[in-house]
């Protein structure tokens, strides 16, 4: 396995979707952390692979998935994914998330 197989190079299209630096960086970060604390990725397991949150986080901004809402409304966006997995019959099988932390609340804006 190559160095290049093993990183995850920032390309031109997840900056056209976020051109911000700072914003892409809070913004993978927070959803890092998500997924750490349990979170399930948006993407397929395929793709997910055996990548870091982070290369995940990345690959989910890529895909559209993730956007500064998600930021900014961190638990309600995630309350929403998990109630639509559980209609989809998708909650046999899934960790239980923890969503006992949420760096931000929907209500502070920055």
């Amino acid at each position: 396995m190559t160095v290049a197989d093993e990183t995850y190079i920032v390309g031109e299209k997840l900056r056209s979707i976020i051109p911000n630096v700072y914003e892409l960086n809070i913004l993978a970060a927070a959803r890092a952390h998500a997924i750490e604390r349990g979170s399930t990725p948006r993407i397929s397991a395929e793709e997910c692979g055996e990548h870091k949150p982070t290369v995940i986080a990345l690959k989910e901004i890529e895909a559209g998935y993730i956007t500064m809402e998600y930021y900014h409304n961190q638990k309600a966006v995630e309350q929403r994914w998990k109630a639509e997995r559980e209609q989809a019959g998708e909650k046999e099988g899934v960790e239980q998330e923890d969503d006992s932390f949420f760096p931000r609340s929907s209500n502070e804006v920055i």
